[in-house]
This record gives structure tokens, sequence and C-alpha cells, in this order.
């Protein structure tokens, strides 16, 4: 058993928990995993005449800000009056009703509500918390009207979340022959490939040559198929669907999506996804959902959403995935509307494909119907309906659509060349389009990322920006000051850079990466949000990075951000690499001008200096410091010392480092107004840097 999600120390106070008062504490799930038990730290107010009822709940929002927890219980428990102490309190361990599975990265809540509500204010359970919290992944969360409405707080609850990792797949109920295991997809020189065993990527040969990379490309997945929009190429890969072949589709009734079909002679079943005509011969992809196979020249027969009596006969006995075939309306068929001719931009939002940057329509967007991505019939008036922007009451963006940002089904972020908007809600059943920013853009269809609370960043009109959206909506450009003139120093021109960005989950930051789509020369920045500072970056030009996707992969060896690059490999970092495929690795760090005297008339004199490196006798995170070369710059202005250190002249000291730890105090004097310390990384070395401490004493004026 394990502990997974907790916070356990720092409690100075405590809420009762009487009356019609609940008290909640949301979490977010850092692994998938089942809960065995919860442990929540309690004390007894008075003599407690009543038991606690405690819930676990799923929650209502993908913000931790917003999450407040959802009104059905997943599971619950009673705590009886014997198992609470008095004051200060102590952890109390509750067993679950039922077995609750938890999904990585999703928000859940622990309910406290007391089993009757005639507690008195002085007679309570208290639920110990920390007054202003520190735990970043949830918050406490207070209703004084039984849950009816929710109010959050600055505090955190004490609690702990105990469990074991989540069963195998190949041991989990999930329907026949399905494969439900997650896929790498990638995209390269007019092929797709897709890993057909964990680790080993094999090539959809159909697909070859159909896509042209050298064009504007978008690519979402649903409902276990990649969804491809190529500019007038529209395409699918089914990764999950059996396909058929029939002479006579249509002859008795033409079968629609979600109907079921039996067969004759095999009684075998399958729910109907898509039909690639709608008459004669075509194509049936189907969900199949019993162990026996579908047997060639069998009829299969069912009933249509119109109450007409399904009856065909098919060629094949149904054929596994992977299937390629062209996007269409369902049937190719009029009745199901028409879908955009060209797009470059696309995405899942709320069940639906949304499409955009058609060049002839720049304004515009496209949702399919909900649940089902075939059907793109406008004039239809249900709450599941396709809609279009011209059709909608969210309405047409007078901008050209650059973007498309889904965040789960809370909202859809449209980004455009000047500005951002924003759908809320579902735009066929009362959603709303509301502008975020008339003065900021988003650069390209992938300039984006969100990080693990729900932020998202993105390369915008004057910088990087991040975006949060809670209960208030905040925009900050976050280059500001750092680099404000990235825009004009990088020469940023869509027509010639692509620029991708992606969340490192494992190193806690974001990469920013520029490639000139000519050659692979590329500039890049490292954001770490740990300490907010921006780290450039560069890679060879053969390596200049096209995409950056985190992949979530089943097996964990495979969870890292991956890099597309140019010359069509896909590469990740990883840490005890030393060399980048036998280039060695070099890095440096120039830190600011420090001013060695207080008044800036004067120099100081550096008397002796001491360098902690990371790692030492323990290690470190990312293991121990091999060596670096620490370097001092010196100049009677800080922009003259500066200068030396960035165009590489000769330093006033040079100090070879070697191993992590606590070194020795180094004794040779350093004068000068300012100094500029630098770091630079010796050949297939490793180095980690915490602190430089120096002694320093003013010498006289400036001269």
């Amino acid at each position: 058993m394990a502990l997974y999600e907790k916070h356990n120390t720092g409690d100075d106070g405590s809420r009762q928990i009487y009356d019609g008062v609940y008290v909640a504490q949301t979490f977010k799930a850092q692994s998938s995993h089942d809960v065995a038990f919860l442990k929540l730290k309690l004390w007894q107010t008075g003599s407690i005449q009543e038991d606690l009822v405690i819930q676990l709940r799923a929650t209502v929002s993908s913000i931790i800000s917003t999450s407040f927890p959802a009104s059905t219980s997943l599971a619950s428990a009673i705590i009886t009056q014997s198992l609470i102490t008095a004051t200060p309190g102590a952890f109390v361990s509750i067993a679950l009703s039922s077995a609750v599975s938890l999904t990585k990265d999703s928000i859940y809540a622990i309910v406290g509500i007391p089993r009757v509500s005639t507690i008195g204010f002085n007679s309570a359970i208290d639920w110990r918390h920390q007054t202003t919290g520190t735990y970043l992944n949830g918050t406490q969360w207070e209703s004084s009207n039984q849950g009816s409405t929710w109010s959050v707080t600055a505090r955190d609850l004490m609690f702990e979340v105990w469990g074991a990792p989540a069963p195998p797949r190949s041991n989990r109920n999930y329907s026949i022959d399905k494969d439900l295991r997650k896929r790498l997809v990638a995209i390269a020189g007019n092929e797709i490939w897709h890993d057909s065993t964990a680790g080993t990527m094999s090539e959809i040969t159909a697909a070859r040559d159909v896509l042209d990379t050298t064009l504007p490309l978008s690519v979402f997945e649903g409902f276990g198929k990649v969804f491809i929009a190529n500019i007038s190429t529209l395409q699918v890969l089914d990764l999950v669907n059996i396909k058929a072949a029939t002479t006579a589709i249509g002859s008795a009734a033409l079968p629609h999506h979600g109907n079921l079909l039996t067969g004759g002679t095999s009684g075998a079943q399958a729910v109907v996804d898509y039909v690639d005509a709608a008459a004669g011969s075509a194509l049936i992809y189907m969900d199949k959902i019993t162990s026996t196979a579908f047997t060639s020249g069998e009829t299969l027969t069912g009933t249509n959403d119109d109450g007409n009596s399904i009856s065909f006969a098919i060629t094949s006995s149904g054929q596994a995935a992977p299937h390629w075939y062209n996007w269409t309306r369902y049937a190719n068929n009029s009745a199901w509307g028409s879908m955009p001719a060209r797009a470059i931009l696309g995405c899942l939002y709320r069940g639906r494909a949304v499409l955009a940057g058609n060049a002839n329509y720049p304004h515009q967007w496209y949702m399919s119907r909900q649940g089902d991505l075939w059907d793109w019939n406008y004039i239809a008036n249900d709450a599941q309906s396709p809609v279009a922007g011209q059709n909608a009451d969210a309405g047409e963006i007078g901008d050209i659509v650059t973007a498309l940002i889904p965040r789960k089904d809370d909202y859809l972020l449209i980004g455009c060349a000047n500005s951002i908007w924003m759908i809320r809600g579902d735009p066929a059943a009362g959603g709303t389009l509301d502008e975020l920013s008339l003065t900021t853009g988003i650069f390209g269809s992938k300039s984006w990322c969100w990080d693990s609370e729900d932020n998202l960043y993105f390369l915008g009109t004057n910088g990087i920006y991040r975006l949060t959206i809670g209960q208030q909506v905040s925009l900050e450009n976050l280059t500001k000051t750092t680099l404000p003139a990235i825009f004009a120093d990088e020469m940023l021109d869509p027509t010639l850079y692509r620029v991708v960005m992606g969340f490192d989950r494992e190193r806690f930051g974001i990469l920013i990466c520029i490639t000139k789509l000519s050659d692979g020369s590329n500039s890049n920045y490292w954001l770490d949000l740990r300490t907010g500072g921006f780290f450039p970056e560069s890679y060879p030009s053969a390596q200049g990075a096209y995409s950056l996707h985190y992949y979530n992969a089943d097996d964990d060896d495979y969870q890292h951000l991956l890099i597309g690059c140019k010359d069509g490999y896909i590469r990740y970092f990883k840490d005890t690499q030393k060399d980048d495929d036998g280039t060695t690795i070099s890095s440096e760090v120039v830190f600011s001008p420090q001013a060695l005297a207080s008044d800036v008339m004067f120099e100081g004199r550096i008397l002796g200096a001491t360098i902690i490196a990371a790692g030492g006798a323990s290690g470190g995170q990312y293991g121990d410091t091999d060596g670096f070369t620490l370097k001092f710059h010196t100049g009677k202005d800080a922009e003259t010392a500066a200068e030396k250190a960035l165009n590489s002249a000769t330093a006033f000291l040079s100090v070879a480092i070697s191993g992590g730890g606590r070194k020795t105090k180094i004794r040779q004097k350093i004068a000068g107004a300012y100094v500029v310390p630098v770091i630079q990384s010796i050949a297939s070395q490793t180095w980690g840097f915490e602190r430089l401490a120096a002694e320093v004493q003013p010498i006289g004026r400036v001269r």
C-alpha cells in the first residue's frame, strides 16, 4: 500500500462540521491508482452526539480554483465517535464503502458531512487545516446549505489518500476485442506511422504520399481515431473499428451511425460508425461488440433511425484496424450536410470535431454533431446539432483564426491574428462567445500549451503570455522585461518559421522552439516554472523541432516530452546523456552584473568566494556534478562587464570546479566596479550549481 496524495503537515487551525455545514478538500490525482483508504486529521469539540459521514466525490471542473465537489458520491464511509480523539487530534483511517479508481490529473473532493444535522456549534467534529494553505493541487471548500452551493477558502485541510496502482489493462473488464491502449501517431515526409507495439513504429503504407507535409497540417484524436486536416485533404486513421465490404449497401435501407447490425449466419454484432457510400458498393466501419467474427457472404440486418429494416450481404468477414480512408460527411450523402472543403486547424471539443482555417473563409469555424464526426447538417435543431459560426448564437469571429485550443469540455479558445475569443459551453445549447483580448493574438496553430495547473502559455503578438481562466481571467506577458523584443529579434514570420510549445511534466517547465522551415536552423527557450527564468537553447539544424507532444504512454518508460525533428526522428531529453547523438553538449550560464560596492561611484574587491555545486555526497535530483568552469568578468560599469561575458572575452579569473558539494574557498582577489560570473560546461561532463557566496570589500572610487 502506498501514499499517493497528501497534505499532512503545517496544520494551525481547524474547521468545525456541524448542523448543515459541509466541509471539503479537493486534490488532483498525481497518477492513476485505486483508493484503499483515506486518512483525515480530526478531533472533537465538546461531547460529540453524532457520527461523521465522509464521501469521495468527483468535481465539476478541471481547474483547481473552480473545482468544487459534484453532487454525487463515488464512495462513502462513516466515522464513529469512538475513533475521534480530543484536541489536538490525530489521523483517522477511513475505509470506503466501495473501490474507487482515480484518473491521473483529474480532480476529486473529500467531503465531511454531519450524519444528522442536530449537532450544536459547541459540540462538533473538527477537521484540522492550514490557515494559509500551501497545497498546490487542491483547496478547502465549504457549504452552509448542505452542499447546494460551495465557497472556496484559502485554507487546506489535512488528508492522505492511500492506495495501490491501477490493475494492468489486461485484467480490466473491457469490451470484447478492444485494443484500449494509448498509441503514438507521427506524420513526417508525407508518411504516417503508429506504434504497433510499445516502442516500435510501423508505417501505414496506404497513407504514403496522400498527405503533403510541406503544407499546413493539423491532427487530433477522437473516439479511437485520428483526424487530419491538410488543406483540401481530410483523412482518418481508424485504430479501433473493423471494416467490411458490400456491393449492396442501401438495397433495403441505409444503416445510420449508431445502428446495431447482426450477422445472419455468425450471430456476430457490431455498431455502425461510418459508411463511405449511400448505395451500391461501400465500406462499412463498425465497432464490434461480440467475440464472434462476421462471415463473408452472410447478411447483416438491423433497423435504422427512420425505422426501416436494414438488410445487405457482406463480401468480407471484417478486417481489423488500422484503416486509412477519406474523411467525408456520412455516406458522402447530402442528407448529412456539407463538410468544410478546406481546413488546416482541427480539434475535439465536447465530443464534436471543430474545423477552421479555410483560406476562403478565414474567420469561420465549424462543428460536427456531438458524438458523430460525420454529420455536418447545420440545419438540424436539437442540442447536439452540427453548428457553424454564421448560424450559431455564439457567432462568427471578425478576425483570422490561427489556433483552436480546447480545454476538456469547459471551454474552447479561438486564437486569432490579433485577438483571442472563448466559447463557453456548447454553441448549439446556449453557449456564448466572449472576447478575452482584442489586442493580443496567437502566432500559430501549435504555438501554445497547457501546464498542470490549467494555465495556457502561448506566443502572442508581443511575447510569451500566460493565460489563467478561473473566477477571473488573467493575461500576463512573461517576456516584457526579460525578452521584450522576441518577435523582432527572432524575425518571426509564420510563412518562414514554425513555433511549437510543450509542457514537460518531468522537469516542470515549458519548451518553446522556433525553427526555420527551410533549413531547420533554430533558437529555443526553456521557461522554468519553478524559478520563472528563461534559458536559451540551440540544437543542430537537422534536429530542429517541428512538433512537441507529451506522450502519456501506458508504459512509464515511454512517458516523455517528445520532439519531432526535421530529420524525421522523434527524440526526448534524457538526463543521463552527455551528448546529442554523438555531439558533445555545451552549455553556458551568464549571471546578471553584480555591483561590488554599495555606491556606484566606488569599486570593490572580492576577498574570497565559496561555491556550492549540486549533487555532493548524497547526489542530486538529476545526478552529481562532474565539473564546470567558473569565470569572472569585471568592468567599470555593468554594460562593459556583461559585454565581456557575452563576447567570451578573456576572464579576469577562471576556476575549474570538479565534483559536487561545498568547494574550497577561492582565495584570488577580484577587483572592479561590477562583476559578471559565468559558468561553462566541460566536454562530456554534467553540472549543477546551487550557490556562490563572496566576501566583498570597497576599495575606492572608480578610476
